[in-house]
Order: structure tokens, then sequence, then C-alpha cells
């Protein structure tokens, strides 16, 4: 494949990878081996609906020499080494997904035989690539990151995209909360959204089951995920009405009794972003209360995660940062 054609998938597998809601937001990673020696990768922090072909960033096997108009993701050192070490690869996805990302927690023993496990270590970090790296190095072609998400490697897009859904319905069966259908407290709902609009031009409410389900534990959520590190930081609160524009102001988002959770942020893709996010992680959070370990991330990871957002990945998504 030609390093033309090999940018052009890039540009439509990150649309896909938002469209599957195998990520939100900018999480998540791709490349594509091409002709030469060459890899295309997605840029750092930039939306996948924005991508154009002309944003993917290449990388020279042999030298390691970086080209393109923008930075690579910070994990590409999971998106070089590997298409050295497995000639049966050229396609690597790196997913955010929810189902599989709450197995990561809790419950793995469970999977199949063909599903590699790695350790884990911060996003982004060379320990953490090493890992991922020996899992394929022993044959493993999807590989679970715990409290990060999953890498999948193929021979072709479609089939990385078929696996990673694959693994999705997999981790989806293994779920060990049964949680039943909810619907918000109305008056509650509207109550709640009235207040965040007083002080907030983009907000929105989460409903779903699971978000229902872990408000009405009347307590925050300790932060168990890299990506929630970044966005909330030490936990998604649980707030009354009275203070819950407070917490809004400090986390983007919290948990309200009978209605779920409540976002806010500057701009209606940022909220849609922290809505998805808070819901994979109340269902995370449920499904490792059910499973007896719902440990959190260590403070100090928790704060270095959170630290180096605000400082770096954020401004750098806003068109602060080249």
């Amino acid at each position: 494949m030609n390093i033309s054609d090999a940018k052009k998938i890039i540009s439509e597998a990150g649309r896909e990878l938002i469209a599957r809601s195998l990520a939100a937001r900018t999480w998540g990673n791709i490349s594509c081996r091409a002709e030469g020696g060459v890899v295309a990768v997605t840029p750092s922090g930039m939306a996948y609906d924005l991508i154009t072909p002309d944003d993917v960033v290449t990388v020279d096997l042999s030298t390691g020499e970086i080209s393109g108009r923008h930075k690579p993701t910070a994990e590409i050192f999971l998106h070089t080494e590997p298409y050295a070490l497995c000639p049966d690869v050229n396609f690597i996805l790196h997913t955010h997904q929810t189902y599989a990302t709450a197995i990561g927690l809790a419950g793995f023993g469970k999977l199949p035989p063909d599903i590699g496990i790695s350790s884990y270590a911060p996003p982004g970090s060379r320990e953490l690539a090493d890992s991922v790296i020996d899992a394929f190095r022993r044959g493993y072609r999807t590989v679970l990151m715990p409290r990060h998400g999953a890498v999948i490697a193929a021979p072709d897009m479609r089939s990385a995209f078929d696996l990673a859904e694959r693994f999705e319905k997999l981790s989806s069966d293994l779920l060990s909360c049964d949680i039943p259908d909810a619907l918000p407290d109305t008056e509650l709902l509207s109550q709640a959204l009235s207040l965040a609009r007083t002080e907030f031009e983009c907000c929105r409410a989460n409903s779903s089951k699971y978000a229902i389900a872990a408000a009405a534990l009347c307590a925050p959520i300790p932060t168990q995920l890299d990506d929630a590190a970044m966005l909330f930081g030490d936990k998604l609160p649980f707030a009354e009405l009275h203070d819950l524009n407070m917490a809004l102001h400090r986390y983007g988002a919290a948990l309200v009794k009978g209605v779920g959770v409540i976002c806010a942020a500057s701009d209606h893709v940022d909220t849609e972003a922290l809505s998805a996010l808070a819901e994979k992680v109340c269902l995370c959070y449920l499904h490792t209360v059910a499973c007896g370990d719902p440990s959190p991330l260590p403070p100090e990871d928790v704060k270095l995660l959170h630290d180096s957002y605000l400082s770096g990945y954020s401004k750098r998504l806003h068109g602060d940062l080249e």
C-alpha cells in the first residue's frame, strides 16, 4: 500500500472509531503500514472527525524519522515496533472501548486464552509499550491494557474493527453487574439542568441505567481509569442540587441521585465526551463493586495524569499548543 492510501485509511478509520463507540473525543490511536518501511499514524490531540489525510503523521521504521505537520500520538511505540516484530500485521487499532475496559479492571480471568493482558503502566510510557509488544511477541493480536483500553493488531482495517467489536461483545457478556433499566426523575432532571444552565452554556444529562444506578449510591466514584484521571481528576463527584454547579466547575461532571450524571463544558463536543466518559466510569465502577474489587488508581498516578493533561494535552486539543 502506498503512503497516500495509508493516510486516507487512517482518516477514515478515525471517524469509524467514533461511529462504532470504540473511543470518544481523541482517545485511542491508529496506525497503518505502508510500502517502503513507513507507518502512517494519527496525530496527537486532534479530534477524529477533523483529521484529513494531510494531518496524518508518518514514521520511517528504520530511522525513526517523523514527518508531518503535527506531532504523532504519544503512544507512538505501540505503532512502530510491532510492525517489525509481526509481518502479518498491517494495521493497529488502540481503542478505549467501554466493556473491555471494565473487564480490564476485574473479571479478566474469564477471558479466552487468545486475549493477551499487559501490565499496568501510564499511557504513553515506554513500560506500557514494552508490555504490549511482549504480548504481541508471544502471539497475541488482541491485548487488553488494564485501566486503559485495548490494542488490536490485524492484517487490515476491517479485520481490526471486527476483532474490536467481537471483543466488546464478549466483554459485555462477561460483565458482572446486572443493572435493570431505569428512568430518571423528570422533575429532578429538569431542576438539575436548569441550575447548570445558569452558569454553563453547554450542559447535558446522562441518564443511562448505569449512570442512574451509580448516582443512587449517593457517593463519589474514585478514579479507576487513566482517561478519567485526565479529565475528572481524583473522582467523579456526587452532588446535591445546591452544590451541583460548584462540582461542575471543579470536575466538569457530577452524579445526581435520581438523575444520573450532569455534564458541563465549554462546547457541545467536550460535553458529549464528558458524558460518554462518565457513563464508562459508572459502568466500570458498578462492575468492579459486583466483583468485589473496586480498587482505584494510586493517587500519585491520578495527579500525574491530570496535571499532564491540563498542562499539555488539553491545551493542544483546544489549539493553544502546536
